[in-house]
């Protein structure tokens, strides 16, 4: 498994189109480092419940997460999932 993420500094990934731009850039990566596909097109496509995945590839599971401030991503060869938050303070009391 491996998880790539990007985070702004300043700018914001304030539109969900900014959000799949950064999302697919990642995919991208992370297939070329770690599976060796060099793949610049990519398209996803999603199940009926909205996970994404590669229809030439589906023996590579995809998780995303994303929000204003980030955009994260996970590949693998099993089943995985994954969720990003921004951090905020935390008080138990």
């Amino acid at each position: 498994q491996v998880i790539y993420s990007a985070y702004s500094k300043g700018a914001n990934f304030n539109t969900l189109e900014e959000q799949k731009k950064a999302s697919l850039e990642l995919i991208t990566y992370g297939l070329d480092s770690e599976f060796y596909i060099k793949e610049r097109n990519l398209q996803l496509d999603y199940s009926p419940l909205g996970k994404p995945f590669l229809r030439d590839y589906k023996d590579i599971h995809i998780s995303l997460a994303h929000c204003r401030h980030g955009v994260t991503a996970i590949l693998s060869r099993e089943r995985v999932g994954i969720d990003i938050e921004k951090v905020r303070p935390y008080n138990i009391y």
